[in-house]
């Protein structure tokens, strides 16, 4: 069974005690590839953590795409940034059609988030759009952008960007679910989101 989406996310949670604990071995190292494959087994969203910047991190995120285990886990990769607006941009891209350099730097550099703003076109992209041309088209893989859909040509004064901070349209984490749910049909099919390890 593929899963619908892996998502560059950092997801924490607070561990609950509940009655007595069992007796657990010790840890056990793991391929992290394989764990992470492993967790498709049992859940509808994998979240994966960036450090923004951090090539080891970025390494290990491309190698994982380009395991061959990858492309019959996973329909979708949900990135954090990424300004949506230019996800028809992407899909093209992705989908082997001719799009312009500059098409694809708008993608980063029409962000909210100014530290990750950059004219390089994340390697990601070109991975997944080699591996999707070896692919048949019912499975190929797709890259969603998980920033909401700011447009900064309506962005003239401090009050436009403060309107917009305070708009429900603004909200990261809640675009972020709300993507997840229409791309999967509300049905959460295996995901695995990546974000950064500062949210």
């Amino acid at each position: 069974m593929r899963s619908d989406l892996l998502m560059f996310l950092l997801l924490t949670a607070t561990p609950v005690l509940v009655g007595p604990q069992a007796a657990r071995g010790p840890a056990v190292p793991l391929d992290a590839r394989t764990a992470i494959f492993e967790a498709f087994r049992d859940h509808q969203v994998v979240a994966i953590g960036d450090a923004h910047g951090n090539r080891q991190g970025e390494a290990f995120h491309l190698a994982l795409i380009r395991d061959p285990r990858f492309a019959g886990l996973v329909n979708d990769i949900l990135i954090e940034s990424g300004n949506s607006r230019h996800q028809e941009a992407l899909d093209r891209y992705i989908r082997g059609e001719a799009v312009s350099r500059e098409s694809l730097q708008r993608i980063g550099l029409d962000t909210t988030q100014q530290q990750v703003a950059s004219l390089d076109v994340p390697e990601l992209f070109a991975v997944v759009r080699g591996i999707n041309a070896s692919l048949p088209q019912d499975r190929r893989i797709r890259v969603l952008l998980g920033e909401p859909p700011i447009d900064w040509d309506r962005m003239r004064t401090p009050d436009d960007m403060k309107a917009w901070n305070a708009s429900p349209a603004s909200g990261r984490d809640a675009f972020a679910v709300d993507l997840i749910r229409r791309e999967t049909g509300g049905c959460w099919p295996s995901t695995a989101p990546v974000t950064s390890s500062g949210r």
